[in-house]
């Protein structure tokens, strides 16, 4: 044997979970080391290395049962965000029922896709346009789950009417600690965006916020729903700088989406 070779013994425990025998390899000099330190018979060390053996396989399992677990607590998180309306919402629950569900769709695999692929250049931003019941929230909601189950982050979604009520209602101390919280979120639902206000400046100023956060960072995403047609909704966000309209354009999309809404689809109506 070279000088400095390992001394490997085999040895075939069975694994305590699933019972298989499986293979495993001891380095006798780190036995015996730790046996005359330890003051230990070779067979306690062996008592004691496999009081309770697990082959790779039900380590490999475990791992990916904690890790399911992990997703599902944030996703349970992430649900206890939304109404009961969306609490369920998935890409394989959305109906396929028209050419715009068929194109929202498409819009989020895509989205999904980009956002993953962790490309420099990947869409972070995602807007969906369009008039009320034909999809997007439930779009949003669905993105944001599967952007969870491959990168577990924290994820929030807020109502845009609730959000300006909240901050307008709420002490001067407490307003940036209310835009700081949305701004940890990784992944952020925007839903219902709609100007609250006469004096919309600050709503302008709170979205450009919101728009550069996710500009500064490469892992973070947001999701935009509105009932605004695109060419108000660009007027809205670049009011104030057209640097805000230009980052939407460098990380993020648009889509103007129209249709028969999904919830009136079945209303008879009388002549």
């Amino acid at each position: 044997m070279k000088p400095g070779t390992k001394k490997q013994k085999k040895y075939s425990p069975h694994c305590s979970i699933c019972g298989k025998q499986y293979d495993v390899e001891i380095d006798e000099s780190v036995m015996n080391l730790i046996c005359d330190l330890q003051g230990w018979t070779k067979e306690y060390f062996l008592q004691v290395r496999f009081a309770k053996p697990i082959c790779k396989q039900c380590v490999a399992d475990e791992n990916e049962r904690k890790k399911i677990t992990i997703i599902e607590s944030k996703i349970y998180d992430f649900q206890n965000r939304i109404g009961d309306d969306l609490k369920n919402a998935e890409l394989n629950n959305f109906e396929l029922w028209n050419q715009t569900s068929n194109e929202l769709f498409q819009i989020a695999n895509d989205f999904i896709k980009d956002f993953l692929s962790w490309n420099q250049n990947r869409k972070r931003i995602l807007i969906l346009s369009g008039n009320t019941g034909i999809g997007k929230s439930h779009i949003a909601v669905s993105i944001i789950k599967e952007l969870i189950r491959y990168r577990v982050q924290q994820s929030m979604f807020v109502v845009y009417s609730d959000f300006i009520r909240d901050y307008m209602a709420s002490e001067l101390n407490m307003k940036a600690n209310i835009i700081s919280k949305i701004k940890l979120a990784h992944y952020l639902i925007l839903d219902d965006l709609n100007v609250q206000n006469r004096d919309i400046k600050f709503e302008q100023q709170i979205l450009q916020s919101l728009i550069y956060n996710i500009h500064g960072n490469h892992t973070k995403a947001m999701i935009i729903t509105t009932n605004m047609e695109r060419e108000k909704l660009l007027r809205f966000i670049s009011e104030q700088t057209e640097q805000t309209e230009d980052r939407i354009r460098a990380i993020g999309e648009i889509y103007a989406v129209q249709g028969e809404s999904f919830r009136t689809r079945n209303i008879i109506k009388e002549s």
